[in-house]
């Protein structure tokens, strides 16, 4: 089994019904769609690549075989023209009429990884080989002008008529293997995760969220549509508790020993946006009707929400006063109107 492939199916599917379902939660957007197009254009590198390396050995192929350094019929595949109703029957007869034949050293009777087949020896190490492909047609390859001496043994069977080719029918579009297939499997992996989170972009733009944060908002939201026991007001206190989770941290970021006056700026800023949505999605699950225990819940997000606010002007005026970080009018701002929330 070729689980690469069955991998890509699955990530396929899966990005296609996350990108479906976010252009009809979020509206379509181009963002969105950007996204789930990159993922599903990352789960077809790998067959995109299988078929490349087929056309680009058949074109090699065919460069040998109409080099200089082949004679007539050397390095080329003979096809019959009709099918064989019985390939074991063909074969030991083959096997039978070649055997006789004092043309060639040997014959000796092969496994190969398409069935059964025949494998003629001539001048000590050059060889054709005879094989019958899975619609019945009689099929010689070999790297030498002794492989038309072959087929002439092999028309005299059973009134054959072959004809001379370029492309085998045993080579197809084979699947990536070994080294290469890690590779392209963690790449592939890399490319869907990273298609979700590019979504997740698309789905909440705010510049106060990181991409891990917009995907876990997008994947709150779609646990509300898809499981039918949460109603959409407690989809939205778990948004929000989410949002205060993020205000909190920004407390911790801003007490970073690295941090200047540009990220406290910065990192002020994002916690106030996310503050002044929180509180906004509050007010909106308050006036919706709740149940008690939603009003409860909503009680503890307001206190829980003012905590982490007053936590966050703790660490803007720490950093300020502690450190060579100068305050501006900016973080001066910020923090008074997460004070006054």
């Amino acid at each position: 089994m070729n689980k690469l492939k069955y991998f890509c199916l699955g990530g396929a599917c899966i990005v296609s019904l996350v990108t479906s379902w976010a252009m009809v939660h979020y509206g379509p957007q181009s963002a969105i769609l950007f996204a789930g197009i990159f993922g599903l254009g990352s789960t077809a590198l790998p067959s995109v690549l299988s078929r490349m390396k087929y056309y680009v050995t058949r074109i090699y192929s065919r460069y040998l075989s109409s080099g200089p350094r082949h004679g007539p019929g050397e390095g080329t595949i003979f096809v019959s023209t009709s099918p064989v109703e019985d390939a074991f029957e063909y074969l030991e007869a083959a096997y039978t009429a070649i055997d006789r034949d004092d043309t060639y050293e040997s014959v000796t009777r092969e496994e190969f990884s398409e069935g059964p087949g025949l494998s003629v020896i001539y001048a000590g190490f050059h060889n054709s080989f005879v094989r019958v492909s899975n619609t019945g047609m009689v099929v010689v390859t070999g790297a030498s002008e002794r492989s038309i001496d072959v087929v002439d043994t092999l028309r005299g069977i059973k009134d054959i008529r072959f004809e001379q080719t370029n492309r085998s029918p045993f080579v197809g579009y084979t699947p990536i293997r070994g080294a290469a297939r890690v590779f392209l499997s963690v790449f592939v992996a890399i490319a869907l995760m990273s298609s979700i989170v590019m979504i997740g972009g698309g789905a909440y733009p705010n510049d106060a969220y990181n991409p891990a944060e917009r995907t876990v908002l997008m994947g709150i939201d779609a646990h509300g549509d898809l499981n039918p026991r949460v109603s959409a007001t407690d989809t939205t206190l778990t948004r929000v508790a989410f949002l205060v989770s993020i205000v909190e941290e920004e407390s911790t970021e801003i007490g970073w020993a690295q941090n200047k006056t540009t990220e406290i700026e910065r990192h002020s800023q994002q916690a106030l946006a996310v503050s002044q949505e929180a509180r906004e999605l509050l007010g909106s699950v308050a006036s919706s009707d709740p149940t008690t225990a939603q009003r409860e819940q909503i009680k503890s997000l307001r206190v829980q929400l003012t905590s982490a606010e007053a936590a966050v002007v703790t660490a803007v005026d720490e950093k300020t006063r502690s450190e060579n970080v100068t305050s501006t009018t900016t973080i001066d701002e910020t923090t008074r109107e997460l004070a006054e929330e």
